[in-house]
């Protein structure tokens, strides 16, 4: 099961919605509105693309404010319930050390012969109350919820929302202190010429985005997560780094796919309105794209694009298997036509006793209409394709033309 860690909501938030980040010089050229675009459609490929999204939350929660205001109340709770998505709560802080007042900002004499950087936990209620920090996404919110609404999704949601717990903060400071002192971090832009407690402002903030680097893949590693972030690689174990870029290896892998059908890319898709969050949620959780993440991430593992291109294709000329028999194609028939009634009796007459079909059929106790795709690929798939993925995404395309 594939889990990507989402840091990009939270960042955007804190960059552009409570102005604590700066701004990098290419977000100052941007176009916010774009940006926020662009945003909330990495997210909507994420949905199809991993079994999770594992989303940090801080304590101002902006990115559970934009999921609402982009998915609904309803099906945000519906997702958060599911475990589609997952909300971690983020307590752990390392910042710059910058002397009294934050003087050493402008004046490094202030900051000379102190530690470059600190740790610690952030205690506010919105960070050690889970109800709370869910309570707070409202504020940013263009649409007014009730009291009523919001205290019933702050309950139902408070108890689903994940701790940092784990200390990672120090062991990071430690590491990078450690790298420097060895000079491993030149390449960085931090040759080791002189004390750290002797870097200066904007060395110490250099140091800090590595340490946060590390705090992050630690993160990653401890649970087995993926990442679209972009990391610092001389910091980074080769199996936590393997792990970053499966990530990108799946949205490739995708692309390739996509490119090679010749149908729209999903963040594409989602900028035109061709598909919502509603139909892509509901299309996300079918057999078909369920099957189609697990064979995609197999087909990604330690292998390069042009591999995981070669065996869609392949996968498309070697299988004739059951969905290709005319049984298959009678079964799809009598299915899309009874809803709820007993099949087996049915499937027996026309197929007499075959142990592949009517006991199977039995075993389904009256097949409902619903449940039939889920049936097929569970108990008599075994001619599956990923094509078949691509075919149902074209059909959800269609239903927006």
């Amino acid at each position: 099961m594939t889990t990507n860690f989402n840091t990009s909501l939270s960042e955007f938030g804190e960059k552009f919605v409570t102005r604590a980040a700066p701004l990098t010089a290419e977000e100052k050229s941007e176009n916010r509105s774009t940006l926020y675009t662009n945003l909330v459609a990495e997210f909507f490929e994420q949905l199809i693309l991993f079994d999770r999204v594992a989303i940090k939350i801080e304590q101002d929660n902006i990115p559970l404010a934009i999921l609402i205001e982009q998915l609904g109340l309803e099906l945000v709770l519906e997702c958060i319930q599911d475990g589609t998505i997952e909300l971690w709560l983020w307590t752990q802080v390392i910042f710059i050390t910058g002397g009294m007042e934050g003087k050493g900002i402008h004046d490094d004499s202030y900051i000379k012969g102190i530690p470059p950087l600190s740790v610690g936990r952030l205690s506010s209620r919105a960070h050690s109350d889970p109800e709370k920090s869910v309570m707070q996404c409202f504020k940013w919110m263009s649409h007014i919820y009730s009291n009523e609404e919001r205290k019933r999704f702050a309950q139902k949601v408070a108890h689903r929302i994940k701790l940092d717990t784990d200390d990672i903060a120090n062991p990071s400071r430690n590491l990078i202190l450690a790298a420097y002192k060895a000079n491993d971090l030149a390449t960085c832009g931090l040759p080791f010429n002189k004390d750290p407690n002797d870097l200066n402002y904007q060395e110490r903030k250099t140091f800090m985005k590595l340490a946060s680097d590390v705090i992050d893949t630690t993160f990653l590693a401890s649970h087995n997560f993926t990442s679209f972030n972009k990391y610092n690689s001389t910091l980074i174990a080769q199996s936590s780094l393997d792990k970053i870029g499966k990530a990108f290896k799946l949205k490739d892998g995708l692309t390739r796919i996509i490119e090679l059908e010749k149908v729209p890319d999903l963040r594409s898709v989602f900028i035109q309105r061709k598909i919502d969050f509603y139909n892509a949620v509901k299309f996300r959780n079918t057999a078909v794209s369920k099957k189609f993440r697990a064979w995609l991430s197999t087909a990604t593992d330690s292998k390069d694009i042009e591999y995981i291109t070669k065996q869609y294709i392949d996968e498309l000329v070697s299988q004739n298997g059951f969905f290709d028999s005319n049984k298959a194609k009678l079964l799809k028939t009598i299915a899309m036509t009874t809803t709820g009634v007993g099949l087996g009796a049915i499937l027996a007459k026309k197929f007499g006793t075959n142990p592949a079909t009517s006991i199977a059929i039995e075993g389904g106790l009256g097949l409902a209409l619903g449940s039939f795709e889920d049936f097929i690929l569970g108990k008599l798939g075994k001619g599956w394709t990923p094509r078949m993925f691509i075919d149902a995404y074209k059909n959800e395309l269609t239903k927006f033309e």
